[in-house]
């Protein structure tokens, strides 16, 4: 699933497919479901870096990120985000990364008529 998402004034295009949650993992070394529940519990004390590295994910996984193989993922990330003016640029569109992110989660498939 992809969406072209506005962030700190520029298109940003996000894809989501059935190998996030794996992908997730090789790269941060969390489980991304586990860390959303955390971040729900805590209060979303933690929910910001979660959000920030799947909004990276999602951007790298629609061809928008090129992740330079001397960097981690974090890193990675902290340099993606040393590009956008705003320090509130992925916060102020997490509701559209993460309707994107459970939307693709629940399967959009169409009955066949009988």
């Amino acid at each position: 699933m992809e969406k072209t998402i506005n962030i700190d004034g520029k298109p940003i295009k996000m894809r989501v497919t059935a190998r996030i949650h794996a992908e997730y993992r090789e790269a941060f070394g969390k489980d991304l479901l586990l860390e959303l529940a955390k971040s729900r519990e805590d209060n979303a004390d933690n929910i910001s870096e979660v959000i920030d590295n799947l909004a990276w994910l999602m951007a790298k996984k629609a061809g928008n990120q090129v992740h330079p193989p001397e960097l981690t993922a974090a890193q990675a990330v902290g340099e993606w985000l040393d590009t956008m003016e705003s320090g509130s640029a992925i916060s102020s569109v997490s509701g559209e990364i993460i309707s994107l992110y459970y939307a693709s989660e629940s399967g959009h498939s169409t009955p066949a008529k009988k």
